[in-house]
């Protein structure tokens, strides 16, 4: 966490120094940024993007996770007990970070190939760092993404396979960062 915090303050002081982002507030995410699972809302302490290119794809990987956890760059490990809401979007091309644009969630359990513009979203469970089994993916929704210089605002509706509504607001950096393995549990 404290590398984290180190990072950040880093990217501040140079955004500030060099001019290169419009306000300091763009490092900071908005206090309305939250995940609801159904009636429970759990509030976003971070978000971060990954991503990884071929030839002629790139696939981006946004994870949002709430109070309560931390993340290790260095080793990609959630630690902690909370929520993250995963999102994965293949684009044609390479690309640098997440574009703009609407993106419709397919149904990962019923549908192995999501295609352009399109997403698998996901509810992650974990406790202690260790995913849990009530972890569920969403198999419809969509997501909203509109990007302004570094700032993103993310918001999304959809519905996990069980039919618990979900939804997703987000206003602040996605830093670019390796996103941890939470592969659901046997």
């Amino acid at each position: 966490m404290k590398k984290i915090l180190f990072s950040l303050a880093i990217l501040a002081a140079s955004c500030l120094a060099f001019s290169s982002c419009d306000t300091a507030d763009q490092l900071l995410h908005s206090s309305d940024s939250k995940i609801t699972v159904g009636t429970s809302n759990y509030n976003i302490s971070f978000a971060f993007q990954g991503l990884k290119t071929s030839d002629d794809a790139t696939t981006i990987v946004v994870s949002t996770i709430s109070d309560g956890m931390a993340y290790d760059v260095e080793n990609t490990k959630l630690s902690g007990t909370g929520v993250s809401l995963e999102f994965t979007i293949q684009l044609s091309g390479t690309v640098a970070s997440l574009p703009s644009g609407t993106y419709e969630v397919v149904d990962a359990l019923g549908n192995p190939v999501a295609g352009q513009n399109k997403l698998y979203a996901g509810i992650v469970y974990v406790k202690d760092g260790v995913p849990s089994s009530d972890s569920a993916f969403a198999k419809a929704g969509s997501l909203k993404v509109t990007k302004s210089d570094s700032k993103y605002t993310l918001d999304f509706t959809g519905t996990l396979s069980d039919g618990t509504s979900v939804s997703m607001y987000y206003s602040g950096p996605l830093i670019v960062a390796a996103i941890p393995d939470l592969d659901m549990p046997k």
